[in-house]
């Protein structure tokens, strides 16, 4: 029998003098402190892949909506080119059939408004917008900003929604010309919220998931106003968020699935059965030593459980190290040994900075402290080892907790439970 062994049977017959639940307790949470880890990695791999899948999905959102959008900016800017060859000095009645030939080649225009200087000089329809004809936008206090930043930058801007002049809602393009480096006018395309993302997002009702958009405005940087979807999506914590950039800002657009995986769901089951199975454990180890305490033969059949216990620790997929409040462990598994390649009694009494990568040290040692001292309850990550007979990295995942109980000298312990995660490390950066 190993001194490892010896030690955690004489610290098991310690509390079994006083009572035998502590112990039973002590079991139960041991095998949850094997069983989390595991359980915790599967539903990692399974969170990636749902992430995964549902950022496949928001792109396609994004490169829909960019495709309608980016048709109507091209309507701009051929509109725009029309006025820069004329040099400004145009036709009314030929620049007017001109818009109307624009806007009868899509839906999603409501209308299009062309400005000399500041002043609107042509609408299209101008039926029901006759109301904007001579409107300037100097006298109009919630849109001015906006053209003016427009025209100072000398790019395009897309707003909304905006209260319309002639009433109603809608996103606006505006577009500044300059001819010859002078400023000649504005255009203003007026474009039907409801027609638009009707048109990029058909036929996505069926794909299982819902989507929000509001705009991170460049103008307004401190105002996010939600242009699709439901708002209470931007809170909801299990979502995948993604951006899309637009003149003078981004949208900011949020996925999240319909309903729970069927993966997710059997992740969930397997959990619910592993806390059970852990309390009937409780009750079993329980029952066990109150019979120990009653005759010698149930002592024996007890010893036979702590050494059964004993081939688990030492024959698990985890490697498994007590460690002192100072980091220099007093415990470890076999499985150690297949790890980082060194055996159990080069191990014991080490401290754990020896086989550890020299920048994962002095968080190794912060978060030891902060379990210690009761500041964190745990610790999760990742940490670097040497392979003692290749001097290779070995990457490992840790879960760390204070070890329920006193184990040496009457002072407390931490428990470490390690899984080699180098291969996966490997295929992330492949």
């Amino acid at each position: 029998m190993t001194s490892q062994t010896e030690r955690l049977l004489k610290f098991g017959k310690k509390v079994r003098g006083t009572s035998s639940w502590p112990i039973a307790l002590m079991l139960s949470l041991l095998f949850l402190a094997l069983f989390e880890p595991l359980l915790y990695l599967k539903q990692q791999n399974i969170h990636k892949d749902e992430a995964l899948e549902a950022l496949s999905f928001g792109n396609d959102v994004i490169a829909r909506f960019d495709r309608e959008l980016n048709t109507l900016i091209n309507l701009s800017s051929g509109l725009e080119a029309y006025i820069k060859v004329h040099k400004g000095n145009l036709d009314s009645a030929e620049f007017q059939q001109y818009l109307k030939e624009i806007c009868g080649n899509t839906s999603l225009i409501r209308n299009i408004g062309v400005a000399e200087g500041t002043v609107l000089r042509y609408m299209e329809p101008l039926t029901g917008n006759e109301k904007a004809i001579g409107v300037d936008y100097k006298s109009v206090p919630n849109q001015w900003p906006v053209v003016e930043y427009a025209i100072k930058m000398r790019k395009g801007t897309l707003a909304g929604p905006v209260e319309l002049i002639q009433g109603g809602q809608a996103l606006i393009y505006r577009l500044p010309v300059f001819i010859d480096d002078q400023y000649w006018g504005l255009l203003s395309t007026v474009i039907n919220i409801d027609q638009l993302f009707g048109a990029a997002f058909k036929d996505l009702d069926n794909r299982g998931y819902d989507f929000a958009i509001r705009l991170d405005d460049t103008y307004k940087p401190d105002e996010k106003r939600i242009l699709f979807g439901n708002p209470n999506l931007f809170s909801n914590k299990n979502t995948v968020h993604s951006t899309a950039r637009i003149p003078n800002g981004k949208w900011e657009y949020v996925i999240v699935p319909q309903q729970t995986s069927t993966e997710s769901f059997t992740i969930r089951l397997i959990e619910y059965a592993g806390i059970f199975f852990a309390v009937m454990l409780f009750f079993l180890f329980n029952h066990i030593f109150k019979l120990r305490r009653q005759n010698r033969e149930t002592f024996k059949n007890l010893e036979r459980s702590e050494a059964l216990l004993q081939t688990i620790m030492d024959t698990t997929l985890s490697g498994i190290t007590i460690m002192d409040k100072n980091g220099y462990q007093i415990y470890a598994n076999k499985t150690i040994e297949q790890i980082h390649g060194y055996k159990i009694d080069e191990i014991m009494g080490k401290h754990f900075s020896m086989f550890t990568h020299p920048d994962d040290v002095e968080r190794g040692s912060q978060k030891l402290l902060e379990i210690f001292e009761g500041k964190i309850d745990s610790y999760d990550g990742e940490f670097r080892l040497f392979h003692k007979k290749t001097n290779e990295i070995v990457w490992i995942h840790v879960v760390a907790s204070r070890f329920p109980g006193k184990y040496i000298n009457d002072e407390y312990s931490a428990l470490l439970f390690f899984q080699n995660i180098t291969k996966q490390k490997e295929n992330e950066t492949k």
